[in-house]
């Protein structure tokens, strides 16, 4: 069995391709026509090199908070869903909503 996005990897991988090639040729013929466009190149690509050495901790850590956050969401609704004729039977179901809220809370406050 294929899934859908297996069959449109090709199809991707090739428009990657394209514009990668596009870029690389497009910045190529700019620096052929204005040699001083790679002057101004180089402050630019430091600066946004030491962005992404800067920010990339940060999106690694808020990535861990979501995701430590979001793992009770799931844990919650899936042991609501295993139990639902349980919770309706003793009429918890708002018991259980807002245990729902309440982790749907946290989960959007840890960012």
């Amino acid at each position: 069995m294929v899934f859908a996005n297996e069959q449109r990897l090709p199809f991707i991988m090739e428009q990657f391709t394209q514009n990668v090639s596009q870029i690389v040729i497009m910045l190529g013929l700019i620096a052929f026509v204005f040699p001083y466009f790679l002057v101004a190149c180089v402050p630019i690509c430091i600066f946004f090199f030491s962005l992404v050495r800067y920010f990339r901790p940060a999106q690694r850590h808020m990535k861990r908070l979501d995701n430590t956050t979001r793992s009770p969401i799931f844990s919650h609704l899936s042991a609501s869903l295993q139990g639902l004729s349980t919770i309706a039977a003793y009429g918890k179901q708002d018991q259980f909503r807002e245990q729902f809220y309440d982790h749907v809370e946290v989960n959007s406050k840890s960012g």
